[in-house]
């Protein structure tokens, strides 16, 4: 779209899985090949850091063993779309949760984790 590249859900470039392009350079689409809004990337990111804000205001909160705070565990863990009031529709990732990992009723991070919500 626009002259934009076309990226795969995870913004790597096809055939090209070592390269990533995002934000105003990159063109996602969904399941149907409609484009995807062009913030679905800031929105992404967004949702991200602000969930590791609200669950560590000090900045002293969890870290897992490979240094990943809760947004890191589901970096890149997308499982469609999310679509909101307006009929819109956004592509992001999930978000850490303990008891859904814990109790087995998250979807699976790209470690194959179940502990993402959406």
């Amino acid at each position: 779209r626009n002259g934009a590249i076309r990226v795969a859900p995870d913004c790597s470039v096809p055939g090209r899985p070592e390269i990533f392009a995002v934000g105003d350079v990159s063109s996602l689409e969904d399941a149907s090949g409609a484009g995807l809004p062009g913030l679905a990337a800031v929105a992404n990111v967004t949702s991200h850091e602000l969930s590791e804000a609200i669950t560590d205001p000090r900045g002293g909160g969890w870290f897992d063993s490979s240094n990943g705070e809760n947004g890191d565990k589901c970096a890149w863990a997308f499982h469609g779309n999310e679509t909101l009031k307006n009929g819109s529709q956004w592509y992001l990732q999930g978000e850490w949760s303990n008891r859904a990992f814990d109790t087995n009723s998250g979807l699976p991070n790209r470690s194959g984790q179940n502990g993402c919500l959406y």
